[in-house]
């Protein structure tokens, strides 16, 4: 009756389960944030705020998971501001595993809900009985299913990603201290990696550095500390399994000029959408090359956010650069399983 308020136990079950599920996210691809350090980097430690995980290697490796920093949606992303920022799992962190974390533990109701949506890796397929999840595992491999650990022993609280198409975006102190060929071997250790012959797309990230605009330049630029690790990042994780290099360029923005030109343009050839990932108020979407310019007056879909002066006139220059350099390098390299590392450019649009 209008008027009236209804305690949400005095509720039928079928509208307090509607409501349940209003609150899993929806099967998009998501975006998680993790921070990653060395145990032995005793200044840059975060002992309090680690991903907890039976499964994790600690003895195999040095590297571990952590709460990031996150800047706020006001702020221009400097790696220098970003190392002010307090490390949290909350604060400003807009991480899809934080949508509906809270349903784990909130009630019995929401625990009974949040799993019956997430042990199917299509999820709103159907209902699977638990012997039907079980072998699909086997088949398939846990790397397809959704995972679940708890944020620290101080801080029991639960996240859930999809290892099969989520980003993980990664943010690292010193990115020439990381062991970057142990990343793999820690982190799907921790979300349980596939033992399945059929392996799935990985997708990792690092947010771009300004500062790395001319390391892949022309040939006398590619030398230095970030086109070393770029290198190593690409080889050691190469030697995993497939996977995708992304850098995020927050400077990338949607032209707002851009006018789709309907006669007299010539056709490109038929490409696959753009990859998007969603956070819970942003979403990040692939920029292909030949869509942004960087230089004033075009009529291209992104703005890259900084021009490039006229001695640089090389389309190597900036992220795209660095991922073709990558892709010339390993696109083509096959390890053991014949694995292959791909490579792109993203852009942040907040929601």
């Amino acid at each position: 009756m209008r008027g009236v308020f209804h305690y949400f136990l005095h509720l039928p079950w079928e509208l307090r389960e509607y409501i349940w599920k209003l609150a899993v996210r929806p099967f998009l691809p998501g975006a998680h944030v993790f921070r990653l350090y060395r145990v032995h980097d005793r200044d840059h430690t975060y002992l309090e705020y680690e991903v907890v995980s039976k499964n994790a290697p600690w003895r195999l490796s040095p590297s571990r998971l952590a709460a990031p920093r996150c800047l706020p949606r006001s702020a221009e992303y400097s790696p220098a501001l970003q190392a002010t920022t307090p490390v949290s799992w909350k604060q400003n962190n807009p991480s899809t595993y934080l949508i509906d974390s809270g349903l784990w533990t909130a009630c019995k109701e929401s625990l009974l809900v949040i799993e019956a949506e997430f042990q199917n890796p299509v999820r709103r397929r159907g209902t699977w009985t638990p012997s039907e999840v079980e072998a699909l595992r086997k088949r398939r491999g846990r790397f397809n299913l959704p995972e679940t650990v708890t944020f620290s022993a101080y801080e029991p609280r639960y996240l859930t990603v999809f290892p099969a198409h989520d980003l993980f975006i990664i943010q690292v102190h010193d990115v020439l201290k990381v062991r970057w060929d142990f990343i793999w071997e820690f982190f799907m250790h921790c979300f349980r990696k596939a033992e399945a012959a059929n392996h799935s797309q990985r997708h990792m990230a690092l947010e771009y550095d300004p500062a790395w605009d001319e390391v892949a330049h022309d040939s006398h630029h590619r030398e230095g500390p970030a086109a070393e690790f770029i290198d190593d990042f690409a080889m050691s994780n190469g030697i995993e399994d497939h996977f995708t290099l992304w850098l995020i360029d927050y400077r990338i923005k949607r032209n707002p000029r851009y006018r789709e030109f309907t006669t007299g343009k010539i056709k490109r050839p038929a490409v696959k959408p753009p990859a998007v990932f969603y956070a819970s108020d942003r979403r990040y979407v692939e920029v292909n090359r030949w869509d942004v310019e960087r230089w004033a007056g075009h009529n291209s879909k992104w703005n890259a956010g900084s021009e490039a002066p006229r001695e640089h006139f090389c389309h190597y220059c900036g992220p795209h650069g660095i991922i073709e350099r990558i892709e010339d390098r390993y696109g083509d390299w096959s390890g053991p399983l014949g694995n292959v590392v791909y490579g792109g450019v993203l852009a942040c649009e907040y929601l």
